[in-house]
């Protein structure tokens, strides 16, 4: 059925499939078992580097059917959503490629084969190449780059990879070369000629600026742009959280994830506290926030679509909750039992559900009967009759009456 669904990856092994119009979990696959929590999640589609997009060649259906997943004992699994099973598993090289913080295609031209990214927490990436089915690996490529690592991004060229994590500034690594060609330098001490601690949680590339600017949020509290041409230091550097900039870390403003507006003017950065913020890149005010969430975000993402106003979160409170990006209001919110690591947004275009218009049908039904009360209460008061004190001295049946008609009694 064509509805618009968020596919997320639990600390418990599985992998949900819920539809935002139904609000409620429709498919799951996987073992349930901590050893094989799923850490990281990307769409199984050629030509594009973090997932998949809309207008492309392939039909949506066939194009995001099929995911790859990353688990925490370093397996990579490509999963068949439609069927629910298990395409493909790619064991790893060795026990260095354990706990994996980020899997991802690179970009490529027409003819080249497609290469998936995996990234661990202490350095080691695997580059595999893979046949036209996506389903097998025909070469392999080490790099080890300096750890540890809590996120890495393709560039949108598919020639460099960004990445960062605790004490470990960000750089940005070309993959032909295999080498660092550019790593960014800490702000400036603050007033109190102190170095202020780096740890970045998030990376993200802006798609139009030639692998030019890249945006980080940190640990810390802080969403940084960076332009690699002008300068090693971050061009826009804002703490976004409630409280001033600290040297010791608390977890109430470490912020965990980003993602990218579709016009790249603002980002929706979530923090360990539940905190979804709409941060402004060019101004870096926080301009809004969403509401409702309680656990820490571990996840967020927006519709692939720009025609389709959406961003969707994730995260330990186990609920995934979809809301409009510009009313900020949340359209549905689906319980998932499990605490919840990662999540993907599909493109499909959402359905009006049945619910749906019977919400809109009462809503319309409320709105029709005050504005035949009001027209009652206008021409009573043309007409000199007292609407109100008649309707206080005749009380509702089934209610208490009120002080005024004890009183009278």
């Amino acid at each position: 059925n064509a509805t618009m669904r968020i596919i997320t990856g639990d600390d418990n092994g599985l992998i949900k499939v819920s539809s935002v119009e139904d609000k409620k979990v429709i498919a799951k696959m996987g073992t349930q078992t901590r050893e094989e929590a799923v850490e990281c999640m990307c769409w199984a589609a050629t030509g594009t580097a973090e997932g998949c997009e809309e207008g492309a060649d392939e039909s949506l259906e066939e194009q995001c059917n099929r995911i790859f997943s990353g688990r925490a004992d370093g397996v990579v699994q490509l999963w068949d959503l439609q069927k629910q099973l298990q395409v493909s598993r790619m064991e790893p090289m060795s026990s260095a490629h354990e706990l994996p913080r980020s899997i991802f295609f690179l970009n490529r031209k027409p003819g080249d084969a497609a290469r998936l990214v995996t990234c661990c927490e202490n350095g080691a990436v695997n580059i595999r190449t893979l046949d036209d089915a996506l389903e097998n690996s025909t070469a392999e490529a080490d790099i080890t780059v300096k750890g540890p690592v809590s996120r890495m991004r393709g560039a949108p060229s598919g020639l460099r990879l960004a990445y960062g994590g605790k004490e470990n500034e960000l750089q940005l690594f070309d993959i032909a070369a295999e080498k660092v060609e550019w790593t960014a330098k800490n702000v400036p001490h603050n007033f109190l000629d102190l170095r202020l601690p780096v740890w970045i949680t998030d990376v993200q590339f802006l798609r139009n600026s030639d692998d030019r600017k890249i945006a980080v949020c940190t640990a810390y509290g802080q969403v940084r742009l960076y332009d690699v041409r002008a300068q090693r230091r971050p061009v826009m550097s804002v703490v976004v959280t409630e409280t001033s900039e600290q040297i010791r870390l608390d977890d109430g403003t470490k912020l965990t994830c980003m993602a990218l507006s579709h016009n790249e003017t603002w980002a929706a950065v979530g923090d360990a506290q539940g905190e979804l913020r709409k941060v402004d890149l060019k101004t870096g005010k926080v301009f809004g926030k969403f509401k409702h969430i309680s656990g820490s975000i571990r996840g967020t993402a927006f519709h692939p679509s720009p025609s389709h106003n959406y961003v969707a979160a994730a995260g330990l409170d186990r609920h995934v909750r979809v809301y409009d990006a510009k009313k900020m209001s949340c359209i549905s919110t689906i319980y998932a039992k499990q605490k919840l690591n990662c999540l993907l947004f599909d493109p499909q275009p959402p359905v009006t559900s049945t619910a749906d218009k019977d919400e809109d049908e009462d809503w319309l039904g409320i709105q029709e009967a005050k504005a035949i009360k009001k027209k009652k209460l206008e021409e009573g008061e043309e007409t000199g009759a007292d609407v109100g004190a008649e309707a206080e001295a005749e009380p509702t049946p089934g209610k208490p009456l009120s002080r005024k008609g004890y009183n009278s009694v």
